[in-house]
């Protein structure tokens, strides 16, 4: 699916129209192979862990902001977000 959804992305490159194509590089797929197929933006295994940082911190922020305007913390969802 992954590389059907790449070639479309690029197929629209050919036709003229700007397009901005960027990505995680895997152990199997590294930034090379990913910058020789058209990637504009390549992004590695730290940046993937510094993502996942700034998510939690943001749910964190979202659930005080919550909590803070007086709405009740759903107990169903804990499993959910918590790490």
């Amino acid at each position: 699916m992954l590389k059907e959804v790449e070639r479309r992305v690029l197929d629209v490159k050919e036709e003229g129209r700007s397009v901005y194509l960027g990505g995680f590089a895997m152990p199997k797929d590294p930034p090379e192979m990913l910058k020789q197929r058209g990637y504009h933006m390549v992004s590695g295994a730290v940046d993937v862990a510094m993502f996942r940082q700034a998510a939690v911190e943001d749910v964190k922020q979202f659930r005080l902001s919550g909590m803070e305007n007086g709405a009740e913390e759903d107990e169903g969802e804990e499993g959910y977000w918590s790490e």
